[in-house]
């Protein structure tokens, strides 16, 4: 693996001594552990907006403007 002097967690992981097996489990781990917390993230935040008629209303105005190219936000 080339160096380019970037630090990701790949780099994270071959620093640290992971062999190819434990960097793809490892890998595999981070992105199924991201996808479950972005997706209770959103499943919160779209109760909120769901359950407070204020927040829903000012959310379906600015998507409204954006929609009719007058910028909204």
């Amino acid at each position: 693996m080339r160096n380019t002097g970037k630090s990701d967690m790949f780099a994270s992981f071959v620093r640290h001594g992971l062999d190819t097996e434990e960097l793809v489990s490892e890998s595999v781990l981070q992105v199924v552990a991201g996808s479950d917390t972005t997706a209770t993230a959103l499943r919160c935040i779209f109760l909120y907006v769901m359950t407070h008629p204020r927040v829903y209303r000012q959310l379906q105005r600015e998507i409204d403007a954006v929609g009719k190219g007058k910028g909204g936000v």
